[in-house]
């Protein structure tokens, strides 16, 4: 901002002493118009017009001091002629003439009354001014002393800045205004003056310049001093510019405040807590302190008188008698002389002060902090304060001349310094000179000090600007205080839920804090700034996703598997836990830790169908359809029809604050990434088949046969199966017969011991024992010996998954050992593994035997009841397979101990050594399927009609072998419950007949 100067500068009048000559003043005239007339004639001698010469309606009305029209004002300035010839220009709108008479020199005087008629944009000191130079109207003539030059400059430019205003550049050297100056009337102390400046000017762009001019027009000196001309010099003492707000602390964080759970510059989840909080200055202030130093100048005349004395040697007639006759004798003496010699001197008397006025202020108190921030609720919250309003107390007064109180008021002061006797001695004889006194100090102490006072300013009760009167200078204002921090709980808020709608990503805050005007010397209300320190927040709702498979590689029957695949197995349950508990990013909140309040859904997708349960009664999910997993863990069925094939379980779980549940952005096990709203995972499994169910449906041995007998009323038949599985309660129907799996008490395998209770009305045959070795009666417990050799056993055995082609088998590999009886009992702590040979026609060969069942012995059972339509008729029946197959040693079947070289016996005795006689030979099955086993029909007829061609089933039992690898794995016996401990003796997995070396099917026919 350009300061402002104001200037005041007291001169005094000039003083006009009598001179002889002068002319009278006139009868009529004004006083106020003779002074002017008086000042001046002193300084245009060649004005030598009277008094009565000049306008006395002119002067009563302008204050301006030119000779008489000559006619009626105003009627008279009608007929003055403008410089071109033209009519007095008239403004109606004002009510004025341009041009108001002549001076003594003949110039036309413009009026200072006519509106000015400037016009442009341009800064008037650009223009082309021409120098003045005629001696008649040159202005020096009027500056007979620095003060009137000062005078002349300070009103030149008083007049221009305020007639031109910013087009006026006052920082110019004032000299050259001076030189361009025609003075048309000069000023007096009592009359107005006016000048003229010239300059040239293109106005119609002809090429050809015309001459132009402004009138300025001047106060007269006594309207121009007030109260003496005072120099006053501003500068800004104290100036805080712009409001200033000191933040300590301005954020958006986690609640709770102090304990903050998330750190909100590198992630914080939806449906968390945020806070708000700034802390702020109570109050802003900004203020602008003017210091006013000046000083008046008061010309001071000291008029001092000097009585000169002298003693006057010659007579000095004196009438002592008193008669009036001054020539009588002795009245003539010596005596005293004297004269009285007056001096008038003037002086300069300099009167400083200093005071400090309010240029600006405003003081605003602290209102509310509004934040901008996508993460709040609706992305905005306003914090109003309750602090209280700082207190304020200001008296301002913005016209400098209410600061200051001058001594004395007037343009001139005289003061009186007495009379002073000089010269009086007899010696004395002429008068001394008038002695040339500096009379300073009698001016000095006819001026008081000036009287000064600032404006007034307190706050909260502490006085910060001093208002009361001083002498000569008041005391320095000091600066508003900066203003305390508002409370930590003020401009706070706590609780603000993230919404679920919120993305993940950085939010960018914003905000401003704002203040309400307290008091203000300007026109703002409110002042408000940019919350600069704001911090952002960061979006991320974290979710993981570790799901595991129970450990069921174990149940298993495939003979070679991968070990890294995880094997699931048809009309098997499997377990998985999916639990929202994992590891995410190691940051504030999250890393190891339940993610369930994030998670808006984990899902898993089968590549086959499943049933979310135990079985077919359960909820059916389609193959390649995203199901819900709202629990922690769940089982999972393999419908029969499932093909047996690799892939991956695929799971995911999905962030609250997805904003679309197709979003293809995931990672792996934690969604790491903030553009990522899924995490996700694969686990590779294998799903194969199963053999269950292997089932003894009749043994034609005459003393078991009544365990198979069928129940007439119900068309059941009793059977013995592996053990204890669910599925014994179910019923299979197959060839218009029931099959009806029985209690846990007919299980495998068929061994001495077993009992059951006969229900007949005959007398048992021989063979069949009470528990006592009696023959048994109706109604009383059987107890079974082995079967006799020659008698078969007819049995199925139940298969799932792809075993429904043409060229799928089952492998069933019988091993055999041998026990003594002893007691009456096998005796288990003597098996032994043995080679069996079968007599034929007087010769042994030996008798190794697998039974292979193939298509023919297949038929389909699947579920077709189960509820689920989406699978066809067709598809299930055929998922499910019914082989029937029978077993059985020839009647004349001997056992040697394995590895035994009959070659060695040069006799061989059936009855005797090497043959094992007194004893049972356990049979065990070892059961396997195959898919697509290329066979011929020839072969499988090796097989079907009782394995006569011994050469081509050891080449088969060869070619099945080479492909298993191991069997380490699920054991269907086990799986279903085979009980190694029966009746007190320990099996063998697989047992599923003990056959008596000593009774054969041949003893029962004669």
């Amino acid at each position: 901002m350009k300061k402002k100067i104001i200037t005041i500068i007291l001169i005094c009048s000039l003083i006009i002493t009598y001179i002889p000559g002068t002319i009278i003043y006139g009868a009529g005239e004004p006083a106020d118009m003779q002074t002017a007339y008086d000042e001046i004639s002193m300084q245009r001698p060649d004005w030598v017009f009277p008094v009565e010469a000049f306008d006395i309606d002119i002067w009563n009305n302008y204050k301006v001091l030119l000779l008489d029209n000559s006619g009626t004002y105003p009627s008279n300035l009608a007929s003055i002629l403008e410089p071109d010839g033209s009519a007095n220009d008239y403004n109606s709108d004002a009510g004025e003439y341009r041009y108001l008479g002549k001076n003594p020199d003949g110039y036309l005087v413009n009026n200072p009354m006519y509106p000015d008629d400037h016009s442009g944009s341009a800064v008037i000191n650009t223009y082309e001014w021409q120098e003045n130079t005629d001696n008649k109207t040159k202005i020096i003539q009027y500056m007979p002393t620095p003060e009137d030059k000062e005078f002349y400059k300070k009103e030149i430019f008083y007049f221009l800045e305020t007639e031109y205003e910013a087009r006026f550049d006052d920082t110019v050297d004032p000299q050259i205004w001076l030189d361009n100056a025609i003075v048309i009337v000069p000023v007096s102390s009592t009359g107005k003056g006016v000048i003229k400046f010239m300059h040239e000017w293109d106005s119609d762009h002809n090429g050809v310049k015309e001459d132009w001019y402004i009138t300025v027009n001047l106060r007269s000196k006594n309207d121009a001093i007030v109260e003496g001309w005072v120099t006053e010099t501003t500068t800004p003492t104290n100036n805080t510019g712009t409001a200033v707000v000191a933040l300590s602390t301005t954020r958006i964080a986690a609640d709770n405040r102090g304990t903050e759970s998330f750190d909100v510059t590198k992630g914080i989840p939806t449906s968390e807590d945020l806070y708000a909080n700034v802390q702020a200055s109570e109050y802003v202030h900004n203020e602008t302190y003017n210091h006013v130093d000046g000083s008046i100048t008061y010309k001071v005349t000291v008029t001092k008188r000097y009585r000169l004395w002298r003693w006057d040697l010659d007579d000095v007639k004196i009438d002592l008698n008193l008669d009036g006759d001054y020539d009588d004798p002795g009245e003539t003496t010596a005596g005293w002389d004297s004269k009285i010699e007056t001096v008038t001197k003037t002086y300069d008397v300099v009167r400083n002060y200093s005071f400090h006025m309010i240029d600006e202020l405003a003081v605003y108190s602290l209102d509310k902090a509004d934040i901008t921030n996508a993460a709040l609720p609706g992305g905005a919250i306003t914090l109003n304060s309750t602090v209280v309003a700082p207190i304020v107390n200001m008296t301002r007064d913005t016209v400098v001349a209410n600061h200051y109180i001058v001594p004395i008021s007037g343009t001139t002061h005289s003061v009186d310094a007495g009379t002073q006797n000089i010269g009086k001695s007899h010696s004395n004889l002429n008068y001394d000179p008038v002695p040339n006194q500096n009379l300073q100090s009698n001016a000095e102490a006819g001026v008081g000090e000036v009287q000064v006072r600032n404006d007034s300013l307190a706050i909260n009760g502490t006085t910060l600007m001093d208002g009361a009167w001083y002498e000569t200078a008041t005391p320095t204002p000091s600066l508003i205080p900066d203003a305390p921090l508002n409370n930590l709980d003020d401009l706070y808020q706590k609780d603000l839920t993230i919404a679920n709608t919120i993305t993940n990503g950085v939010k960018t805050s914003s905000g401003t804090i704002s203040y309400y005007v307290v008091e203000n010397t300007g026109s703002e209300t409110s002042y408000s700034m940019a919350l600069t320190d704001l911090n952002d927040v960061i979006v991320h709702t974290p979710v993981v996703c570790y799901p595991e498979l129970n450990d069921i590689s174990r149940q298993t029957q495939q003979m070679n598997i991968e070990e890294d695949q995880l094997q699931l197995v048809v009309e098997e349950t499997f377990h998985i836990d999916y639990p929202t508990v994992g590891t995410h990013l190691a940051i504030s909140g999250y890393g190891t830790r339940d993610y369930d309040l994030y998670t808006q859904v984990k899902q898993v997708k089968f590549p086959f169908d499943v049933y979310v349960g135990n079985g077919y009664d359960d909820l059916f999910l389609p193959k390649n359809t995203w199901g819900n997993f709202n629990s922690l863990e769940n089982t999972f069925f393999v419908p029969s029809w499932v093909d047996e094939e690799d892939g991956h379980i695929l799971f995911r779980t999905i962030a609250n604050n997805i904003p679309d549940i197709n979003d293809n952005e995931y990672d792996y096990n934690a969604n790491l990434s903030t553009i990522a709203y899924k995490a996700v995972e694969a686990i590779e499994y294998n799903i194969s088949g199963k053999i269950n169910k292997l089932t003894v449906t009749d043994c034609l041995d005459d003393f078991w046969n009544n365990k198979f007998i069928e129940d007439e009323a119900t068309a059941t038949k009793h059977v013995m199966s592996i053990g204890t599985t669910p599925d014994n309660e179910k019923e299979i129907v197959n060839n218009n017969s029931r099959i009806n799996f029985l209690t846990a008490n007919d299980v495998l395998p068929l061994m001495p011991g077993k009992t059951y209770i006969d229900e007949d009305n005959e007398t048992d045959e021989v063979g069949e024992t009470n528990e006592a070795g009696k023959a048994t009666k109706a109604g009383e417990t059987k107890v079974y010996d082995g079967v006799m050799l020659g008698y078969p056993i007819e049995f199925f055995v139940e298969t799932n998954g792809d075993l429904m082609n043409d060229n799928d088998i089952i492998s069933i590999k019988p091993s055999f050992e041998y026990v003594k009886k002893v007691a009456g009992n096998p005796d288990m702590s003597t098996r032994i593994p043995v080679d069996l040979y079968v007599s034929e026609f007087g010769k042994l060969k030996q008798h190794d035997v697998s039974i292979l069942l193939t298509d023919k012995d297949r038929s389909f059972v699947g579920n077709i009841l189960d509820k689920d339509d989406s699978i066809s008729r067709s598809i299930k029946t055929e998922s499910v397979q019914y082989w029937q197959g029978k077993f059985y040693l020839p009647n004349m079947t001997y056992a040697v101990p394995t590895g035994t070289n009959l070659s060695e016996y040069n006799k061989l005795d059936l009855n005797n050594e090497p043959f094992l006689q007194d004893g049972y030979i356990i049979v065990n099955f070892n059961i396997r399927t195959y898919n697509d086993v290329s066979l011929t029909e020839e072969q499988k007829e090796i097989y079907r009609n009782n394995r006569k061609d011994y050469d081509a089933v050891k080449l088969l039992d060869n070619y099945l072998s080479t492909l298993v690898i191991h069997m380490e794995y699920g054991n269907g016996w086990i799986h279903e419950g085979y009980n190694t401990s029966q009746l007190g003796f320990d099996l063998k997995i697989g047992d599923v007949m003990f056959y008596s070396t000593n009774r054969r099917a041949s003893q029962t026919y004669y």
